[in-house]
Order: structure tokens, then sequence, then C-alpha cells
């Protein structure tokens, strides 16, 4: 079986941020995490996302992205405006440090 690899994929774009970030949730991706060891949930920065799996690659990411933002607009309502990803980085990582942070205020 092929090592697990962590991919963190940081986003912004032109609106819809909830429904895109609910979308790539649904593919197993996640906005928080619990270290080992500890009790402390550790919250990303809202539009900020992580997803662990066997051979996954920040290109993968970057295409479920891509595939989420899709998925949102093909529900849109007629004259709604398309969301549109403005910039986006998707890289491996191995270790942290950060501050945890609260829930965000949509949940």
């Amino acid at each position: 079986m092929a090592d697990e690899i962590k991919v963190l994929v940081t986003y912004d774009l032109s609106g819809k941020q909830t429904p895109v970030k609910e979308e790539m949730k649904s593919r197993k991706y996640w906005d928080n995490w619990i270290k080992e060891g500890e009790d402390v949930v550790n919250y990303l920065p809202s539009t900020t996302l992580w997803k662990k799996a066997a051979g996954l690659t920040p290109k993968k990411v970057m295409q479920d992205l891509q595939d989420s933002v899709k998925a949102v607009n093909d529900k849109r309502k007629p004259g709604e405006k398309l969301v549109i990803i403005e910039r986006a980085k998707a890289v491996k990582y191995t270790s942290f440090d950060g501050i945890p942070g609260e829930p965000y205020a949509d949940e």
C-alpha cells in the first residue's frame, strides 16, 4: 500500500466560499484537525483545507478544487455570477505550527 500523503490547499474565490468549501468537504477535505496526543482542535484559515490519501498530489487537489467550483457553478440560478478561482496553491506537508483559532462564525 502506498504511503498516505497530506496536501494543504489555500484559495481565493470570486464568491460562494461556503458552497465550494462544503463541496470540497464532501470530497473528504478538512478545515481542522486534532494534533496527535493533544485535545486542541486546530482550525485552518477559512479558505484553506487539507486532505490525506494514498498517492495524493497537489495536482489532484487542484483538480478537486476546480471540479468543486464547477459543481457549484452548475447549480447556480439564472442571473447568478460564475464562481471563479482567483488564486490557489496546493502543497504537500509533513509538519506544521500555528495558532489553533476558534470555530468559524458559520458553524
